[in-house]
């Protein structure tokens, strides 16, 4: 899937079209021991697991734990789309530094497995170290 949308979004998508597919679940399922070693990784766990058990959540990024609470309680049979389409965006609003340095990190490793800065439609100029920083 991501292979796909790296290599088939336009330079103006790319980014959008794979933050609609970032799934902390199945990233805290595949990835678990990585993620309890990774402090943001590790408050994300926490703040689902608090929110999927109806308990208080430590209020770091309230937009995102709001969104991803009302989702649970709309429909729990789509809270995964809910929050992908609905929550998402809360983490790159200024709204939850934990999930912009988690979603930075998984970037940046799928920029590198894919070979983004190579993709024609992509463009890219700089380098990976300038790519890193940002």
């Amino acid at each position: 899937m991501v292979k796909k949308i790296v290599t088939d979004s336009p330079r103006d998508e790319v980014f959008g079209n794979l933050v609609e597919k970032f799934d902390m679940v199945c990233i805290a399922a595949k990835c678990g021991n990585e993620c309890s070693q990774c402090k943001h990784c590790h408050y994300a766990l926490e703040q689902m697991s608090a929110l999927a058990q109806g308990e208080k959540t430590s209020g770091l990024c309230p937009k995102l734990e709001t969104c991803v609470f009302n989702c649970l309680t709309e429909d729990v049979s789509k809270v995964l789309s809910c929050v992908a389409t609905r929550c998402n965006v809360h983490c790159y609003d200024g709204d939850c530094p934990s999930c912009k340095m988690i979603s930075r990190r998984i970037f940046s490793t799928i920029c590198k497995q894919h070979s983004m800065t190579t993709q024609p439609q992509i463009k890219y100029e700089g380098n990976e170290r300038s790519l890193e920083k940002n």
